[in-house]
């Protein structure tokens, strides 16, 4: 009997030992910076396996450059390399990382598809400066390690923006655990610069850093147009709230006019400077269509 009540007592001292260190270990990691490197090692391990088994050592291919209809192999130097097909997103920010001021329809190589694609260039931008003026040799590598900082970003804002709303930071994880990611990492597009931007502007405006707040949002529009649901949404409340008069026109606003006059602006760049349907039709007739038009014929294609 008295083995038995020694026994259960060392069982229950090891479970409280147990609980005590996963409790003290959930207290450690309830920190952004936790939260951000966490995410950070895990991305980098899934570009590390990419870049080694999918591209067989060759960064460039993130690029996901083609050879039919709009990459031009013989025109690249330096040469990159390229996948079967007409190629994914990331080859239009890599021709612009180039020289985010060349608007022309061929260069380096690569011809532009949509227009839409010139007033969509804050990603560009960002790799083109710190690839010290598109220095071609590094930009491969650079675009992939922009992205992967951003997903550390990400994490980062996301595991702030949990503790602020009274949960454990690790909650932050689920803004980059979003599988789309995998396409935006693993194919050098601009989601991860334009969503951290998108997460810097929110939390900036609940801190009521009304001008910072404005500018990240601004410049996620210019990463990423489709950011502009963000702006719309704070118009449609602030604007309804002006009207109720319950709040009266301010720097609040800025939150919607300076992105909405950002994407205006381009716009009206891309009209003069480009041949051809403008970027916002060019990407309404492109891009918006019925729900689940593609998902559906591709799940059945896959099952079938």
């Amino acid at each position: 009997m008295g083995d038995r009540v020694q026994l259960t007592q060392a069982a229950s001292a090891e479970k409280s030992r147990e609980a005590a260190a996963s409790s003290a270990l959930l207290r450690r990691l309830d920190r952004p910076v936790a939260v951000s490197v966490i995410a950070f090692v895990l991305w980098l391990a899934f570009v590390l396996a990419r870049w080694q088994v999918w591209a067989k050592g060759h960064i460039t291919l993130f690029i996901m450059s083609g050879v039919k209809d709009y990459s031009h192999p013989s025109q690249m130097v330096p040469r990159i390399s390229h996948v079967p097909s007409q190629g994914y997103d990331g080859q239009f920010y890599y021709r612009f990382a180039r020289d985010p001021f060349n608007w022309n329809p061929t260069a380096y190589g690569i011809t532009v598809d949509h227009n839409y694609r010139y007033t969509r260039i804050g990603y560009s931008l960002v790799a083109w400066i710190v690839s010290l003026g598109g220095n071609a040799r590094v930009l491969p590598t650079v675009l992939v390690v922009i992205n992967l900082i951003c997903v550390g970003l990400l994490a980062y804002l996301g595991a702030r923006l949990a503790r602020e709303s009274g949960r454990h930071a690790l909650w932050g994880l689920a803004f980059v655990a979003y599988m789309g990611l995998v396409i935006s990492v693993g194919r050098d597009t601009s989601e991860p610069l334009a969503d951290a931007c998108m997460l810097a502007g929110i939390l900036a405006y609940r801190h009521r850093r009304y001008v910072w707040a404005a500018l990240f949002i601004a410049y996620a529009v210019f990463t990423n147009e489709p950011i502009l649901v963000l702006p719309v949404a704070f118009a449609l409340v602030r604007l309804y709230q002006i009207w109720k008069k319950r709040v009266k026109p301010g720097l609040p606003d800025l939150v919607w006019v300076l992105p909405g006059a950002v994407y205006v602006i381009l716009q009206i760049a891309e009209k003069a400077f480009v041949k051809g349907k403008s970027g916002g039709v060019s990407d309404v007739t492109s891009n918006l269509t019925l729900p689940f038009r593609a998902l559906v014929p591709g799940v059945y294609r896959d099952l079938v």
